[in-house]
């Protein structure tokens, strides 16, 4: 029969093996540490997604824009200026986005040492920055959502009128 007081040393123990977690890394830490890399992932995908959108609807934008100026009718002026507004709104998100993913990057740097340290058993770094980060992705995330609804949609009627001029 296990002392009462070794109960919470024994279940600590079990779900530090569990985790992958050494003496050097608090369970709590290594909770923390599993959180955010959970989050993480979630979000790297969603920051990829959204790039990888802004470069396509880039592309879409500017080919549209070619083919309207081609074009002299006035539907397919105006269609070309809110193109044009809309390109140059993505060209911005692009600069922007790009800077973030770097940002990104060096953020999955860091939890990969901090991982690698509590895996080690050495005293993990806090993830106190990491989640601030990931609270930073989550905000230009929402940000750029109804940028790239709006562009995709400017570029959706270009696209169909071009097609109905064909």
């Amino acid at each position: 029969m296990l002392k009462s007081g070794a109960k919470p040393y024994l279940l600590m123990l079990g779900l530090s093996l569990a985790l992958g977690c050494q003496p050097g890394t608090s369970a709590e830490q290594e909770k923390a540490i599993e959180a955010v890399s959970q989050e993480w992932d979630g979000q790297t995908l969603q920051v990829t997604t959204q790039v990888a959108d802004i470069l396509e609807l880039q592309k879409r934008a500017a080919k549209a824009a070619a083919a309207l100026d081609s074009l002299s009718t006035q539907e397919a002026k105006e269609l070309a200026a809110a193109l044009g507004g809309q390109k140059a709104r993505l060209d911005s998100l692009s600069e922007a986005s790009f800077a973030f993913v770097n940002q990104w990057q060096e953020g999955a740097e860091q939890l990969y040492a901090i991982k690698s340290d509590a895996e080690e058993g050495k005293t993990a770094k806090p993830v106190a920055p990491l989640q601030e980060l990931l609270q930073e992705a989550k905000a230009k995330s929402k940000a750029w959502a109804p940028v790239l609804q709006t562009a995709r949609q400017a570029i959706a009627d270009a696209e169909s009128y071009l097609d109905s001029e064909r």
